[in-house]
């Protein structure tokens, strides 16, 4: 890569399976979570070690920034979420209530809530100042692996291992819709950022692109060779990064409504990817992986991608 490396120094980096990787609104950051216990906020540009959040029991399965980039959130197998303050991550305030180990989490668009999605078959909502009772979201029969807000703030999206999606009102007056047409476990659904698409991604190796409004029959990505484990947009929702089991992300062109391509795919990891997320200004992909590993790409898939591994930074 020409301009952004992340630089990582011994004994700073992830020694177990890298769960989650996206970059902070702005593009100048990105955390990783992991097994290991911790999330690790990285530098994209320049020098300097990680700061690691150590705070979690158990293994730490997804984090996200809020919208103005002054707090992370994370989602552990300990049945916790934590709020970060970045400028004093030493204390965070810690969200207790799920019966289960908890999977994703996410912001509202103006960061004044938090939902968090649970092995105990349930979504909530919590304030992100940590006062008064979640709003519990039930119905779905099976973990629920994702959980995002609609770009208004009105919606909370969830997929579950039940194999559905569904959109509920964030204000949990009830569920709006389903989303069925899945054949095995859903294991991500997230808006785009447009709020007219939702992208669902399976085990059953499909990713499903459906429109908000239900106007039509979803589209379907069949590429993969493998469980999907993550799909995601493109700031301006004319593309969509999938990341798979079969060790690949790929990316793909969704502008023809009648028509996706694939644009290119990504392949370097060793292991499942788990997540591959867009950098704000949409020219970089940053991929986490149970290789142990988080690679930060050009979108174009030209060059070598910059790796995160034990010792010094290195090329794939």
């Amino acid at each position: 890569m020409n301009s952004k490396t992340i630089i990582s120094e011994p004994g700073y980096t992830h020694n177990s399976n890298v769960t989650h990787a996206v970059f902070s609104p702005n593009g100048t950051q990105i955390v990783t979570t992991s097994w290991d216990l911790t999330a690790r906020i990285w530098n994209v540009f320049g020098n300097g070690k990680p700061i690691t959040l150590q705070g979690h029991s158990d293994r730490v399965y997804s984090g996200t920034f809020s919208p103005d980039g002054t707090r992370l959130a994370t989602a552990s197998r300990d049945r916790t979420a934590a709020l970060w303050n970045l400028d004093s991550p030493e204390e965070p305030l810690v969200l207790r209530g799920h019966e289960s180990s908890l999977y994703s989490v996410a912001f509202s668009p103006d960061g004044k809530r938090i939902v968090t999605g649970s092995g105990d078959f349930t979504a909530r909502i919590w304030n992100s100042d940590g006062t008064g009772e979640p709003i519990v979201l039930e119905g779905h029969t099976d973990r629920v692996a994702s959980v995002a807000f609609s770009p208004d703030g009105r919606y909370v999206l969830t997929g579950s291992w039940d194999t559905t999606a569904r959109i509920w009102h964030s204000d949990g007056s009830g569920l709006v819709v389903e989303l069925p047409g899945h054949l095995e476990r859903v294991r991500s659904a997230l808006y785009s950022p447009d709020g007219n698409l939702i992208a669902t991604s399976s085990f059953d190796t499909t990713v499903q692109i459906w429109n908000v409004n239900g106007s039509s029959e979803p589209r379907v990505i069949d590429g993969h060779n493998n469980r999907v484990t993550y799909a995601s947009f493109r700031h301006d929702s004319a593309q969509l990064v999938t990341a798979s089991s079969d060790h690949t992300a790929v990316v793909w062109d969704i502008s023809n409504p009648q028509k996706i391509s694939r644009v290119v795919t990504l392949t370097g990891h060793t292991d499942r990817v788990s997540t591959a997320n867009y950098s704000p200004d949409g020219r970089y992909i940053v991929t986490a992986s149970r290789d142990r590993t988080a690679r930060l790409w050009n979108a174009d898939g030209t060059g070598e991608p910059e790796i995160l591994t034990t010792g010094l930074l290195r090329h794939c």
